[in-house]
């Protein structure tokens, strides 16, 4: 063996192994105690996010279901103003309907009234056929010169007074057919 040198301690092997396990050992149980530590700080740190997280989320799911209660209580304020408002309607409708002539009426009275116009129209057609006769006797006492002013006066008057009835009797048809029109239009 060779000679230790001043500054240098002999050591036997085993001391040497014994010595690094003893400070192997020594860090392993710091790295372990450290380890530990981490881990519990870790799991401190995680229980306290988790907890914040489900905190969290219970204030959400809270806020998310008072929200859901609100409109639901909108909803059944505005289901009911809606239903009021649709009985309301149906009423109107309702009140209409009761006052409004019913198609077999209208389609009576139509007929009682082109009945009517008819009537008027054909004793108008007699009298005008009457007057075209009288005008024809007329106009022959006139060829001769006896009345034939008077005859032309009474002509004028009386072809005036025909015109006017023409024109009432056209009047109630078209104002019949208007009405009848304006019904119908609005029936489905």
């Amino acid at each position: 063996m060779e000679k230790a040198q001043p500054n240098e301690t002999v050591v036997s092997l085993r001391e040497y192994f014994e010595r690094a396990l003893a400070d192997m050992q020594v860090r392993m149980d710091e790295r372990s105690v450290a380890a530990e530590k981490a881990i519990a700080v870790a799991m401190t740190t995680s229980d306290k996010a988790i907890a914040a997280a489900l905190e969290s989320q219970n204030k959400q799911t809270s806020a998310a279901f008072a929200a859901a209660k609100e409109a639901l209580a909108e909803a059944k304020i505005q289901l009911e103003a809606y239903k009021t408002a649709s009985n309301e309607w149906r009423a109107t409708l309702n009140d209409i309907i009761s006052k409004m002539m019913m198609r077999a009426e209208v389609e009576a009275a139509f007929a009682s009234i082109a009945a009517t116009a008819l009537a008027m129209q054909k004793t108008e057609e007699d009298k005008i056929e009457g007057l075209r006769k009288r005008i024809a006797d007329l106009e022959l006492v006139g060829q001769r010169g006896v009345g034939k002013e008077e005859a032309s006066a009474a002509g004028h008057t009386q072809n005036k007074w025909n015109f006017q009835q023409v024109l009432v009797v056209m009047g109630i048809v078209l104002g019949a057919l208007y009405f009848l029109a304006i019904y119908f239009k609005s029936k489905p």
